[in-house]
């Protein structure tokens, strides 16, 4: 099988080998998949689409913002289209733009209740969940844990719940982390706070549990369909609750472990994108 991935390159250098384009490309190479990254960005830009795609047999589209259109017309394009809409949460609406203007043979949603609404308009939905690269998130050993609590990542629905969070412990806030200093700063928590968007188990669920800390995040619609809550992480309900569940596991030390290296275990076995790469490879073999 030859794959084409369609992924702008990532616009900030700490943070472009974390790139869904190429975690994924690096998980069919270590599969030993043929596959090219091809978008705006990259140095084979130049070549046109019609060249690039002549020799593959699987067109992977990933890219979710193709604010300048960019992205060439692939409905006329007879090869199999798969396109993964990671961040639908975000702009469903030109989710299903795309899907209608590329006329796409199957849509992968990383989150399951958007699946009904692709199909509404017509095309094949199947939910593909988020993951993360073993190769760049794993524990650090040799480091301390620096910090009780922290949350690492954007505002969006949070600032109230950090506010309110913060009134109760010294809660560390890394905003914009991203790369190697992500990582760094997750594996530097002895919890890490997450909170979803609606029912979208987000990249950094994975992630928390790729660096072997211990996560803390909201119940979440399909969540336990990933993850054996209370084994692999825990989740909260109400402010109340969650507070109570960060003062219970800050004062015991060896069930945080515990839960955090169970965690681990099963994302590293489950959730990374070699897991995803064997997982698109059966679903394009039957399309």
């Amino acid at each position: 099988m030859n794959i084409l991935i369609i992924q702008e390159c990532g616009r900030h250098e700490l943070n472009r080998n974390f790139r869904e384009s190429l975690n994924f490309q690096r998980a069919f190479e270590r599969l030993g998949v043929s596959c090219m990254v091809w978008g705006k960005g990259y140095a084979n830009e130049a070549v046109p689409f019609e060249e690039i795609q002549k020799d593959r047999d699987v067109i992977f589209l990933m890219e979710n913002y193709d604010e300048t259109g960019w992205v060439p017309d692939l409905s006329k394009c007879a090869k199999n289209k798969i396109f993964w809409s990671i961040d639908a949460h975000c702009d469903l609406n030109s989710h299903l733009a795309t899907c209608k203007k590329h006329q796409v043979d199957l849509v992968l949603s990383s989150t399951y209740s958007y699946i009904q609404e692709f199909q509404k308009i017509g095309f094949k939905g199947q939910w593909f969940p988020n993951a993360y690269p073993y190769d760049l998130i794993m524990p650090q050993p040799e480091k301390p844990k620096l910090h009780d609590i922290g949350f690492c990542g954007n505002l969006v629905n949070r600032r109230e719940w950090i506010t309110n969070i913060r009134q109760f412990f010294p809660m560390v806030f890394d905003v914009f982390v991203i790369g190697q200093d992500m990582v760094d700063a997750v594996c530097s928590y002895r919890i890490h706070w997450n909170r979803n968007i609606g029912d979208d188990v987000n990249y950094r669920t994975f992630e928390t549990l790729g660096c072997g800390t211990f996560l803390l995040t909201n119940e979440t619609g399909r969540l336990s369909d990933l993850f054996e809550i209370g084994k692999h992480l825990v989740t909260y309900t109400t402010l109340e609750d969650c507070v109570a569940k960060i003062q219970y596991y800050l004062k015991n030390d060896k069930e945080r472990e515990e839960i955090a290296k169970a965690g681990h275990e099963h994302a590293l076995k489950h959730h990374t994108y070699d897991c995803r790469a064997k997982q698109f490879i059966e679903i394009a073999s039957n399309l």
